[in-house]
């Protein structure tokens, strides 16, 4: 009996052998020549339009969780992701479809299903038991049940499985089948290093965001996968000294700074387990500003502005501000919900402040902006836009009164407008605007339908707009140029937007040329000119103390650069007199951008 079952044995793993000869190569060659990455980046280029960030962040968690690598979640199609998804191609039989980039991307969806009801289902396809079960079937379920594995939907596939484990009766009461190794149709996830940040007891800001929370792509991500056990090592709080109480406009911003902080090997993962955020509170307490015993703005070369977050006025002391740093302040932000609605005004309306902080710049020759954050704005549509028009219009027609500020306060206002004090801008903020070209004709729709509206309205104020770029990926896609139609002058008349402010990632020193080599690219001539000196770069004000070149040497090398390549710079939040290094910010503004033309030696004095 033994010698017989051991002869079966043989015949059933030539057999086996046989059909994984024939099989794997067919599918193999068909796999090399549909999944040549030549003809998935031609693929995915079309693709990545018909999809959003969220929807990219979906897949790239997707590929991280099947074992796909470690890929940067930063909802981007990029190099990496691109390569991991031909991997999927390659392992699995794609068939050779319209939209071979939505198939793939479909592939990666049916093995997470697969693995939510089976964790463990590659290894098992991939071991002998499995396999040399499929041998005992006729040759025709043989290719069938393999044709299932290679471009069957999950359900047909766990119900294959299912079918395995219902004979694993037989086969255990069988002679265990000698092991052979195994095409392995999914590798299976490294093991991962988890760092992680601690949350601190006391409210240090890391992180401050205003608008609508970002929604969780995939929580699912690493629940039923556990090849290894990973090993957790917590950060010392002292190593995040170079951005402890550095405040980051948005999440984006804020990981990248993170991941500077620390050298992320291929068997590392960053994971913000712990995030220290502080959200806008409800309701808002007054504005309390007060000039710091200081005179009036400069006659700056360039323009310096400064960002003033409505949070700030969460405290109960009056902050002092020196009006001489800056051309203009950004009151930031009113949000504009995915129905075109300011549904929280904030300080801006009667008797929060908000008039005698416009009073009180305007005395010091200063001028205000009202920065409004567009929630969603890609997926708006004309009554959407139109709805958000009128949402603006309403706040930037406000007339502000204050009736516990003294008379004087009014003065300028009087004088100027001739009524109740009012703004001197707008700037419109539509974040992650580099994550996608899907929805960008939003951005010009928006502008050049608000541009009318200042115009019926008799209103003279710049309209600026702000945009949240990813530097990482200017190489890949158009970025100002599909913008011009509103930041160039054309027969209609002049450009409708004034300035155009990015928030500088990290390095800056990178970021800054990233950008001008992209306006030389898009444009040429005058045109290129004109779009750069429209550009005000965004930087923090703090931390240039601890610059490893030296005090606050990256930060003047940056505002040299701004001024001999952009319109000027931004500061996010604006530096104010209790902040550390606010005097070496002072004395380099007043030493770089002041102007000393003899007409002007008086006021630069």
């Amino acid at each position: 009996m033994t010698t017989f079952i051991n002869k079966r044995s043989w015949r059933v793993w030539l057999s086996y052998l046989s059909l994984i000869m024939t099989l794997g190569v067919s599918v193999s060659a068909a796999a090399e020549e549909i999944c040549e990455y030549s003809v998935l980046e031609s693929a995915f280029k079309e693709y990545v339009l018909s999809i959003d960030q969220i929807q990219v962040e979906i897949i790239q968690n997707r590929l991280n969780k099947n074992g796909y690598g470690l890929i940067n979640v930063d909802g981007v199609l990029g190099i990496d992701t691109r390569h991991a998804l031909q991997k999927v191609c390659r392992d699995f039989y794609v068939p050779d479809g319209e939209d071979i980039a939505a198939d793939v991307v479909k592939r990666l969806d049916i093995i997470n299903g697969i693995i939510e009801k089976n964790s463990k289902w590659n290894l098992i396809v991939s071991g002998a038991p499995f396999n040399g079960w499929l041998v005992e079937k006729s040759p025709e379920d043989q290719i069938v049940s393999k044709q299932i594995l290679a471009t069957g939907s999950a359900d047909a596939i766990i119900t294959l499985l299912n079918q395995f484990d219902a004979s694993m009766t037989i086969i255990a009461s069988q002679e265990i089948l000698p092991s052979i190794p195994a095409p392995i149709l999914a590798p299976a996830p490294p093991c991962i290093k988890q760092i992680t940040l601690p949350l601190e007891d006391d409210i240090t800001v890391y992180y401050l965001w205003q608008g609508e929370k970002k929604p969780a792509a995939d929580d699912e991500q690493d629940k039923n996968q556990e090849p290894c056990t990973p090993v957790e090592e917590t950060i010392n709080t002292d190593l995040l000294a170079p951005i402890k109480g550095v405040v980051y406009p948005n999440r984006r911003l804020f990981l990248q700074a993170v991941e500077n902080l620390f050298a992320v090997t291929d068997s590392e993962q960053l994971q913000l387990l712990s995030e220290s955020r502080h959200e806008m509170l409800i309701p808002p307490t007054s504005i309390q500003v007060e000039a710091n015993g200081c005179g009036c703005s400069r006659e700056f070369s360039s323009t310096v502005y400064g960002f003033y977050p409505t949070w700030v006025a969460q405290k109960d002391q009056v902050l002092k501000v020196d009006f001489s740093l800056f051309d203009r302040i950004g009151f930031y932000a009113l949000t504009l919900d995915s129905t075109g609605a300011i549904n929280q005004p904030l300080q801006w309306v009667d008797d929060m402040g908000s008039a005698t902080f416009i009073n009180t710049a305007h005395q010091h020759h200063v001028e205000v902006d009202l920065t409004i954050y567009a929630s969603e704005w890609r997926d708006w549509n004309d009554a959407v836009i139109d709805n958000a028009i009128n949402s603006t219009m309403k706040s930037v027609m406000q007339k502000l009164n204050d009736k516990n500020a003294p008379l004087s306060t009014y003065l300028p206002a009087i004088i100027k407008n001739g009524s109740a004090p009012q703004i001197d801008g707008i700037t419109l903020y539509f974040d992650n605007y580099t994550a996608s070209d899907i929805g960008r004709d939003n951005v010009i729709k928006i502008v050049s339908k608000l541009s009318k509206r200042l115009q019926v309205a008799g209103r003279k104020i710049d309209l600026n707009i702000m945009l949240g770029i990813d530097t990482n990926t200017l190489e890949r896609q158009p970025v100002f140029k599909d913008l011009a139609a509103i930041l160039l002058e054309s027969e209609e008349g002049p450009a409708k937007v004034d300035h155009v402010l990015v928030f500088l990632q990290e390095s800056t020193s990178k970021a800054k040329k990233q950008i001008r080599r992209k306006i030389e690219d898009e444009f040429r001539g005058a045109e290129r000119k004109a779009v750069l000196r429209k550009i005000i770069p965004v930087i923090s004000p703090l931390g240039h103390e601890r610059d490893p070149r030296g005090p606050y040497s990256q930060f003047t090398d940056d505002l040299i650069y701004f001024q001999d390549n952009f319109a000027g710079v931004g500061f996010w939040p604006l530096p104010v007199p209790d902040d550390a290094g606010v005097v070496a910010i002072k004395d380099a503004l007043v030493s770089l951008y002041v102007s000393t033309t003899p007409s002007n030696q008086f006021g630069s004095m």
